[in-house]
C-alpha cells in the first residue's frame, strides 16, 4: 500500500530542507502514521478492485466492506447466481441502485404488494448463505487534502517526541505510561478521522 503522503510533502510541512539526511527516518514515520490513519479508520484509502461474498440480509441494502465505490468500472451484483442489473444512479429498470459515497447496494425489484392488502414495499435481498456476491472498485484516487493534512500532523507530532530508537506510531513511551499518538492529535484532526471513519456492518 502506498503512504497517504509523499516524503516531499512532510518535508514541506515539517519545514525540512529538501535531501535532509533525515530522510530514511522521516520515510520510516510516513509509512507508520500511514498505517496508523488506516487502522484508525478501518479503511483501504487506495483505489483497487474487490469482490465480495457476502450473506443475504432480507434487507433493502447491503453495505460493502469498503467505499466510496467508484461509479467506474460499473459495480456489479449477483443474488442467488442470477445476474442483477446495477446503476449508481435512479434507474427504473436497476434490480440494484448503489450509493457511491457510502458504498450500500440497494436491493430494487420494484414494488412488490403485501398480500392481502394495499400497501407496498420496496424489495428486499434474498435471505442465504452467501448466496450474494458484490464486484466493485473503491478507494480514491487521489488521497484527500484534509486526510493529508491528519498524516502530515501526525508525522511532526511523532518526530517531535519520539527519540527515534522504535518507530511505532501507534503509542510511544512516556515516563512510565504509554501514550497513543493518534489520541492526542489535535480535536480538528481528530473531527477529520471520524468522517473517514468506516462504520461496522455485522453480518446478520
Amino acid at each position: 500500500m502506498a503512504d497517504l503522503i509523499t516524503l516531499q510533502e512532510a518535508r514541506q510541512y515539517m519545514g525540512f530542507p529538501a535531501d535532509t539526511a533525515q530522510d530514511t527516518a522521516l520515510a520510516s514515520i510516513i509509512a507508520a502514521a500511514s498505517q496508523a490513519v488506516r487502522s484508525r479508520c478501518s479503511r483501504d484509502f487506495d483505489l483497487r478492485a474487490y469482490t465480495e461474498i457476502r450473506n443475504g440480509n432480507g434487507r433493502r441494502s447491503i453495505m460493502a466492506m469498503r467505499s466510496p465505490v467508484a461509479a467506474s468500472p460499473a459495480p456489479a451484483a449477483t443474488e442467488n447466481g442470477t445476474t442483477l442489473a446495477v446503476s449508481t444512479g435512479y434507474a427504473p429498470t436497476a434490480d440494484v441502485i448503489v450509493d457511491l459515497d457510502d458504498g450500500l447496494f440497494y436491493r430494487q425489484p420494484g414494488q412488490t404488494q403485501v398480500p392481502g392488502s394495499s400497501v407496498y414495499y420496496p424489495g428486499r435481498w434474498a435471505r442465504g448463505v452467501q448466496n450474494v456476491v458484490l464486484t466493485y472498485t473503491a478507494g480514491y484516487s487521489a488521497i484527500p487534502d484534509d486526510l493529508k493534512l491528519v498524516v502530515k500532523e501526525l508525522c511532526a507530532m511523532y518526530w517531535k517526541h519520539t527519540d527515534r530508537k522504535e518507530w511505532n506510531i501507534m503509542s510511544r513511551s512516556d515516563g512510565q505510561r504509554s501514550v497513543n499518538l493518534l489520541d492526542k492529535l489535535p480535536e480538528r484532526h481528530r473531527d477529520i478521522l471520524d468522517l473517514y471513519t468506516r462504520p461496522f456492518a455485522p453480518e446478520p
